[in-house]
């Protein structure tokens, strides 16, 4: 099997669905080789009456952008899947009207829903880290806070919801136009002012990929109905600053465009957030984190521009994450936080980041969260990790300040 970096197993899932296409396709030419063994019965591709649920499901779904249509683009234009009827077999052929059927093509199936399973287990996955080897515990690499409450992530019958919904923004920066998911609390007024958290996705992820992972405007609306969060407004933009801002191909190709981003947050998101939303605009009503590749931007944004945030958070924050004498060369000027959250568990990969920055920070005696579970890099985590962020971002007390009692550093 192809080698792929940093153990990223949904591209290995990927590839793995590419080579079945490629034997797939070697079955229908050798079944085109040696002929017809059944009576050709002709269909035509956008006729999908008298087929079964399941058929036309996969007709659609296995049509866009999936490694089927990678290896058979220019060959078979479309897949068609009918009648899941074993003696009726299976058609496959172009645009148009299909003829190739034979119990040789049987196998179809098979290998249809081994792709399908593949792409959708492949399709904006953040990297799937091995458990961080021989991780050395100290005594302050523990939990800040317990196990979210059960159900803590359901709503409730009649609880108030805010409105989330995509639109789009002209980035002078990145010179397109771009897109980027917006949560409004429940009872949004134009006649009050909102703080807004800015809050980042991974390397495998986009715009949606927060609402995918932990719906967090859904945490947040619950949380309000509990008086343990600040109405606010949570901006999901897209990290990846560049024309093709999909997660696609290799992913890992893109890490120069994360870095870019800081411009277009800067010079582009926020100017559109705060002229089309009611916002606060001031320093103490700006907060931004984010979980892996998006906790290193967040953490290089938001302690590289002080003036502009107050509130800053990484979640299992990447390698891109500066050093921690580069994010904070003089450890006074932290004293204009008013929170700094790291986050991690002990099963990631790139533990040692996060907690090679909480013990400079620890040694430099900058106040901050340091909440180490057991877990690993992934959604659980950081939907653990936003849960409780947003139960400490734009209040007058945050947690932080009951270290004694809960194992925070102070």
């Amino acid at each position: 099997m192809l080698k792929v970096e940093d153990g990223y197993r949904g591209y290995q899932i990927r590839w793995k669905g590419a080579f079945l296409a490629a034997f797939l396709r070697a079955l229908a030419f050798l079944d085109t080789i040696i002929g017809k063994t059944c009576p050709p019965r002709s269909i035509e591709t956008d006729d999908l009456r008298g087929s079964s649920p399941e058929s036309a499901m996969l007709a659609v779904l296995l049509i866009p952008n999936g490694p089927a249509q990678m290896l058979f683009t220019g060959a078979v234009d479309i897949f068609q899947v009918f009648d899941f009827v074993p003696p009726a077999s299976y058609a496959i052929g172009q645009r148009g009207k299909v003829k190739h059927r034979s119990p040789m093509m049987k196998l179809i199936p098979l290998f249809f829903v081994l792709i399908l399973v593949a792409e959708v287990a492949a399709q904006n996955r953040e990297p799937n880290l091995p458990a961080a080897p021989n991780v050395q515990l100290n005594d302050d690499d523990q939990r800040a806070f317990p196990e979210p409450p059960a159900k803590f992530d359901q709503l409730e019958e009649g609880l108030s919801r805010g409105k989330s919904e995509m639109i789009e923004y002209d980035s002078a920066s990145v010179g397109t136009r771009r897109k980027m998911l917006v949560h409004t609390p429940p009872g949004y007024s134009t006649e009050k002012k909102y703080p807004v958290l800015y809050l980042l996705h991974g390397i495998g992820g986009d715009e949606t990929e927060w609402e995918r992972f932990a719906k967090p405007g859904q945490l947040l609306d619950k949380l309000i109905a509990q008086g343990k969060a600040e109405p606010m407004i949570i901006v999901m933009p897209n990290g990846r600053a560049q024309k093709n801002d999909r997660a696609q191909g290799n992913v890992f190709a893109a890490a120069p465009a994360f870095a870019k981003f800081e411009a277009d947050l800067l010079q582009d998101v926020i100017p559109y957030i705060e002229k089309n939303y009611s916002t606060r605009t001031d320093r103490e009503g700006r907060a931004i984190a984010g979980l892996s590749m998006g906790g290193g931007q967040s953490l290089n944004f938001g302690l590289g521009h002080l003036d502009q945030f107050a509130w800053v958070g990484g979640f299992s924050s990447a390698p891109n994450t500066k050093k921690p004498k580069e994010l904070l060369p003089e450890p006074s000027e932290a004293e204009k936080l008013k929170l700094l959250w790291i986050s991690c568990g002990t099963r990631d990969g790139l533990f040692r980041i996060s907690q090679g920055l909480h013990g400079y920070l620890k040694e430099q005696e900058v106040p901050h969260i340091w909440h180490v579970t057991d877990g690993g890099h992934d959604p659980p985590e950081w939907k653990q990790a936003v849960y409780y962020f947003l139960q400490n971002v734009f209040q007058e007390a945050p947690q932080a300040n009951a270290a004694d009692e809960r194992g925070v550093s102070n």
